[in-house]
């Protein structure tokens, strides 16, 4: 704005070098902080991975006999969807939540600038909230249904490599490979429609964006007409229009991960809430050897 406004018409170059070095801190700082963020995140993946990984094999060395999993397959493959949780926390797509907040704070500065100019941000929004909550329980319920079927295509294909000896002396790997193809087919067809769904969120999260640019220009204009606003003022209320709409966009995108990790929390929780054979509160697994008793 004050660039449009002032630096280009006075030919005031000062003003220009001095506004350019402010921002060449500004994004050596954001480098920083970026890098720093990557760092951080890659350390607390590390230590959620061996936590859970350690606290995991406790439970299921400690589990009693009679609560052993049927499927040796579906149990294993339930057991490294940690690995989804542990992905979805440690995502860096995650940290686009941290600008969510700052959606407000522009959307507060285009009102500063001019009230009209709030408007198509605010509508934008809540169309976006509106479709992503229309959408929740499809995506949830997808996810949910593609969870068991990998499970059960994870469990037929190590059954079948534990039996094979089995198998063969029976000639019974048509019935193993019906069940794998049939674990296939309807694994692909619940993805197809997951991918869909999720790929609709984020589709009318960008059109809606565009949408609001346009109108911001629109309204622009006639306040510009009026001697309400000025040509710079015109291009900062775009840019923080674009820069307010971009965090909701990129959490539509994160929806899909969201009911994953859900998905394979619960999945977690039920494993955990088994009983064991020793009291919890009594570390009897050290750490690579048993401890007798």
């Amino acid at each position: 704005m004050n660039v449009y406004d002032r630096v280009v018409p006075n030919h005031a170059f000062e003003t220009l070098w001095v506004l350019a070095f402010g921002i060449g801190i500004v994004l050596i700082a954001d480098l920083l902080l970026r890098t720093m963020r990557g760092y951080f995140l890659d350390l607390a993946g590390k230590r959620v991975d061996i936590l859970l990984s350690v606290r995991i094999m406790q439970q299921v060395l400690g589990l009693k006999m009679e609560y052993r999993p049927l499927s040796v397959g579906a149990f294993a493959a339930n057991l490294r969807s940690f690995e989804t949780v542990r992905d979805f926390i440690t995502s860096a797509s995650l940290t686009a939540l941290i600008d969510l907040p700052f959606t407000l704070i522009f959307i507060l500065v285009l009102g500063w600038i001019s009230p009209l100019m709030m408007v198509p941000s605010l509508i934008g929004v809540f169309l976006i909230l509106c479709y992503a909550m229309t959408t929740k329980g499809k995506m949830k319920h997808l996810t949910e249904s593609m969870y068991q079927a990998s499970s059960m295509r994870n469990s037929v294909l190590i059954e079948s490599l534990i039996g094979l000896d089995t198998l063969k002396i029976l000639t019974a790997e048509g019935v193993m490979q019906r069940r794998w193809e049939k674990a296939a087919a309807y694994l692909d067809r619940v993805g197809v429609q997951l991918r869909l769904l999720a790929t609709s969120n984020l589709n009318f999260a960008m059109w809606i964006q565009q949408l609001v640019s346009v109108s911001v220009i629109v309204i622009g204009v006639y306040l510009i007409s009026e001697g309400e606003l000025s040509l710079g003022g015109l291009i900062a209320t775009m840019m923080l229009a674009n820069r307010a709409m971009a965090p909701l966009g990129q959490a539509a995108a994160l929806l899909t991960q969201y009911h994953n990790a859900r998905a394979s929390l619960t999945t977690l929780n039920a494993i955990m809430e088994q009983p064991v054979e020793r009291p919890a509160d009594q570390n009897f697994f050290s750490r690579g050897h048993l401890r007798g008793d």
